[in-house]
């Protein structure tokens, strides 16, 4: 049976809940006078639930600790409404220890949707994951036969497996593969087993779940089966950004660790902590706290409160342009047929130049201006163009020494030569297909 998404399961910032969340309006008891036993009955609630739950025991009876003295001081008296003394006991909380899962909150009233039985519940997450197409926001197929997967969210592997073998279908057939989860804040565990178990050829230790009061952890590992073919031997490169979360960051953490793909981009959020929610109508209040976390069976280790450090670090807005240049790298590394070596050569010519633009001097743009025939070469506005009788112009983009692509022209590009004294001679039409046109300078 579903677990309850709102009190299990769900890891930390899991922008499903708090998303549901958000849509209520506030309880009535948000504008009421809180008085000395309402702020004692929320800090010993707070204070007694941290120290018997929080993932660190003796963080956990730190924090407690700290709040009982902070009321015991006086420090909450003139604190006479609920909202702001749970923003206070945030603050006072994440000052003994910044665990950014941690959250004391007003405790909402509830329609149906968020506050009714468990089916109900379990049929809004649904119909909200089927609206995000459970988190699979982007498959296609890159130049240069690169597989692209963007995830905004992990949801319940139970209703999103079918999609997640339908975008791993589509991209079986690519030569390398991108999995982008820059704007992705958390989720599942469950979906990761589906999708990693791809990368695997054999069954593989990848994860190990430890919970406060457990004896027994959970071991995760790669399932035996999945529809369709494996990519065990794909290069893959995951994308990620201080907007990478949780249980999205586990999942460049493990892979990462198990030297199975490259993370390019920033350094992730470093929240690695399982979260549950726990709530007190009687006081009108909602704790959300860090009880468990995941560890590496490489490091042992988790990334809380450090992040996932890419391999490749790189602003996350260019990201994908660096992770497309390792991909084509690699893939040419090995690729001892001509024709394919050119196709790829072609891709990572534009993306390098995309990457680390050429910028030329007005001598060496002038040095171009000619006549080859057909074909003219002009300078306007100090920039250069390309155009051919009768034909609209194009400006020219340098990809190298003396190697330009038509701005807007994917299949078309220009190639000057020169004589032994380095003046320009002549020009070649260069095409996608290899073929080549080449023109004499005439004038």
């Amino acid at each position: 049976m579903f677990e309850n998404i709102i009190g299990k399961g769900i890891r930390g910032t899991m922008a499903i809940v708090t998303m549901l969340l958000l849509t209520v309006p506030a309880a009535a008891g948000e504008a009421e006078a809180l008085d000395d036993a309402g702020r004692l009955a929320v800090v010993d609630t707070v204070a007694a639930k941290i120290e018997e739950l929080f993932v660190f025991p003796e963080t956990g009876a730190e924090m407690a600790g700290h709040i009982r003295e902070q009321l015991g001081e006086g420090a909450y008296d003139r604190i006479d409404r609920l909202d702001d003394f749970v923003r206070r006991l945030n603050e006072d909380l994440l000052s003994v220890y910044p665990d950014g899962h941690l959250e004391v909150g007003v405790l909402r009233d509830t329609p149906p949707a968020v506050g009714g039985d468990e089916d109900e519940r379990w049929r809004q997450y649904v119909e909200d994951a089927r609206y995000r197409n459970f988190g699979f926001n982007r498959v296609e197929r890159l130049k240069g036969n690169i597989g692209y997967l963007e995830i905004g969210g992990l949801y319940h592997g139970s209703i999103c497996g079918e999609t997640a073998v339908a975008a791993m279908s589509f991209l079986k057939n690519a030569d390398a593969l991108i999995i982008d989860l820059r704007m992705n804040p958390g989720g599942r565990d469950d979906i990761m087993q589906i999708l990693f178990s791809y990368f695997f050829e054999d069954q593989t230790h990848y994860a190990t779940s430890t919970y406060r009061g457990q004896e027994i952890d959970r071991q995760w590992w790669t399932l035996g089966y999945v529809p369709g073919d494996r990519l065990p031997d794909i290069p893959l490169y995951i994308l990620t950004s201080e907007n990478t979360g949780s249980a999205a960051e586990q999942f460049a953490y493990t892979l990462k660790h198990l030297e199975r793909a490259v993370v390019v981009g920033d350094t992730t959020a470093g929240a690695a902590h399982t979260t549950h929610l726990h709530e007190f109508p009687e006081i009108g209040i909602e704790i959300r706290i860090p009880d468990g976390t995941t560890l590496s069976p490489v490091t042992g280790d988790d990334w809380e409160g450090v992040g996932v450090r890419p391999n490749v670090v790189v602003a996350a807005d260019k990201a994908l342009d660096e992770a497309r240049a390792l991909a084509l790298e690699e893939l040419l590394k090995n690729e001892t047929d001509a024709s394919r070596r050119f196709r790829l050569e072609w891709v990572k010519a534009e993306i390098d130049a995309g990457n680390r633009p050429i910028t030329l001097t007005p001598d060496e743009m002038k040095a171009y201006v000619g006549t080859y025939g057909p074909r003219e070469i002009l300078i306007d506005d100090a920039m250069l163009f390309y155009r051919r009788e009768g034909r609209p112009r194009f400006r020219l983009v340098p990809l190298g020494h003396d190697y330009f692509m038509l701005a807007g022209i994917g299949y078309f590009r220009i190639r000057f030569s020169r004589d032994g004294s380095g003046n320009v001679t002549g020009l070649v039409g260069v095409y996608d297909d290899g073929t080549e046109d080449p023109s004499k300078r005439t004038k």
